[in-house]
C-alpha cells in the first residue's frame, strides 16, 4: 500500500511543482488573478468532487483520495499552463503591432 501511495505523492509533487511555476510566469507577465481563479477552479470544482467520489462512492480509500487530489492538481497545472500561453501570445502580439507601428510612423 505505501509504495502506491508513494507513486500518487511523487504524480502530486510535479503537479503542483508545475502549478508554481506557472503561477510566477502569469505574475511575471502580469496576471496575478489567473493563478487565484485557475487554482479555485481545480482544486473545488474538479479535485474535491474527484477525491469524493473515488474515495468513498467507487470505494477506493486512501487511494481514491490521493487519486483525486492529483486529478485537481493536473487539471489545475493543465489550466494555468493554457492560461500562460494564451497570455504570452497576447502580449506577443500586442508587442509586435506596437513596433509595427514605430517603423511605419
Amino acid at each position: 500500500m505505501a509504495a502506491t501511495l508513494l507513486w500518487f505523492a511523487i504524480a502530486h509533487q510535479y503537479f503542483k511543482g508545475s502549478q508554481n511555476i506557472c503561477v510566477g510566469l502569469l505574475c511575471g507577465l502580469g496576471n496575478t488573478k489567473a493563478g487565484f481563479t485557475n487554482t479555485l477552479v481545480g482544486y473545488w470544482m474538479i479535485g474535491i468532487p474527484a477525491m469524493a467520489l473515488c474515495a468513498y462512492v467507487l470505494n477506493w480509500q486512501s487511494y481514491g483520495v490521493w487519486f483525486g487530489l492529483c486529478l485537481g492538481f493536473g487539471a489545475t497545472s493543465l489550466l494555468l499552463w493554457r492560461r500562460f500561453i494564451t497570455e504570452l501570445h497576447s502580449s506577443r502580439t500586442v508587442h509586435d503591432q506596437a513596433a509595427v507601428s514605430r517603423i511605419a510612423s
